[in-house]
């Protein structure tokens, strides 16, 4: 999954990082993904030798929610290795799956599960997160929408 160009060169995957870093979203792991996201970064290091990953990978294993899945059993995705991403969503309840991945973006609704690519995420979920002043309406309209938000992008487990 390539996930991190985009973190380095701008658009709603930086955007999104930059949302998650002021803590306006959760994001959440499991070891596996972080596995990948590393395998991905070293790959990234090879054909792309300035840019450093270790900041992003050191950010999300210290501020990553980490989850432990179950496992599926059926495979649900048209590439198997996705799985994970579901088993994610699902062991900590999240409504959100935000991603570029076809295979993962044909998943949307499994087990009320939304599957949105990140420029769709950035549209409907963010504003106003990346103004630097906003109006009384807007102050309040953003506390709602990053209450509903959190919300959906993770619902704690009942104890």
């Amino acid at each position: 999954m390539s996930l991190f160009p985009p973190f380095f060169f701008g658009g709603p995957p930086s955007q999104i990082l930059k949302c998650w870093r002021g803590s306006k979203l959760v994001i959440v792991l499991t070891q596996q993904i972080l596995e990948e996201y590393q395998r991905v970064g070293y790959e990234l290091s090879i054909k792309y030798p300035s840019i450093n990953i270790e900041p992003i990978i050191e950010l999300f294993t210290v501020f990553g929610e980490f989850v432990q899945t179950k496992g599926i059993t059926e495979t649900i995705c048209g590439d198997p290795d996705d799985n994970k991403f579901i088993e994610c969503a699902v062991a900590s309840q999240s409504k959100l799956i935000v991603s570029g991945d076809k295979h993962l973006l044909t998943i949307t609704g499994y087990k009320d599960i939304e599957v949105l690519k990140p420029r769709q995420f950035i549209d409907n979920y963010t504003f106003p997160f990346n103004l630097k002043e906003t109006s009384k309406h807007w102050q309040k309209k953003y506390r709602s929408i990053r209450s509903d938000i959190t919300e959906q992008l993770y619902t704690a487990p009942e104890a």
